[in-house]
Parts: C-alpha cells; sequence; structure tokens
C-alpha cells in the first residue's frame, strides 16, 4: 500500500511541474504577444491617421473641383421665365438635394475603403501575432 501511494505522489508532483512550466511558457507567450502589440499600436494608429486624413483630402478636393465647376459653368437660361418662381424654387432645392446625396455617397464609398483598408491592416496585424 505505501507503495501505490508513493507513486501516486511521483505523479502528482510531476503533473505539478508540468502545469508550472506550461504556466510559464503561457506568461512568456503572453509578454511577447504584449511587445509585439505595443509595437504595432503605433503603427496601426499611423495606418488609421493616413487613411482618414486622405479620404478627407480626396473629399475635400472633389468637393473643391465640384465647387470649381459649378461656379465656371455657364447657366442656361430659358427665354422663356419660369412659370412661378415657386417652380423655380423647387427645382434648386431638387439640385442641391441630389448634389447633397451625390455627396454622401461619395462619403460612403470612402468610408467603406478605409474600413476595407483597416480590416486588412487588422488581419495583417493577426496574421502576423499567430
Amino acid at each position: 500500500m505505501v507503495k501505490s501511494k508513493v507513486v501516486q505522489a511521483e505523479y502528482v508532483n510531476e503533473f505539478i511541474d508540468e502545469r508550472n512550466k506550461i504556466a510559464d511558457i503561457r506568461k512568456k507567450r503572453g509578454e511577447e504577444l504584449d511587445q509585439m502589440i505595443a509595437a504595432l499600436a503605433p503603427k496601426l494608429k499611423e495606418e488609421y491617421t493616413r487613411v482618414f486624413k486622405q479620404a478627407f483630402k480626396d473629399f475635400d478636393g472633389k468637393m473643391k473641383f465640384h465647387d470649381f465647376l459649378r461656379l465656371t459653368t455657364v447657366k442656361r437660361e430659358p427665354a422663356v421665365a419660369a412659370a412661378s418662381t415657386e417652380d423655380a424654387q423647387q427645382t434648386e432645392l431638387e439640385k442641391k438635394l441630389d448634389a447633397a446625396h451625390r455627396r454622401i455617397k461619395d462619403l460612403e464609398t470612402q468610408l467603406r475603403t478605409a474600413k476595407d483598408r483597416i480590416a486588412t491592416l487588422e488581419r495583417q496585424i493577426n496574421d502576423m501575432l499567430v
């Protein structure tokens, strides 16, 4: 009977030793992972900033070009005056609304592009961490 208790104690000691080794390895890997994340965080922040600045710069450029075209385009006025000022105001409002919709669509496209770029960067970071 004594012998089996000694064997059980050895197995328990081996199990505890293995568990401690695994805990040490996990701790070491966790520290390495924390260091990698700390090293990559500024790069990710820099890339986020760069992508958003580029998107806003592109949007600003498009809006400046749109404003330039609008100012330089010769307005065609019909020979006959509009039936009423209300109709003229309505068409002007519709034009502004259409322009606003186009701007929103452009911004949404740019936002999707930025999100796709960010997702790609996050996948690359995750691949580097694995």
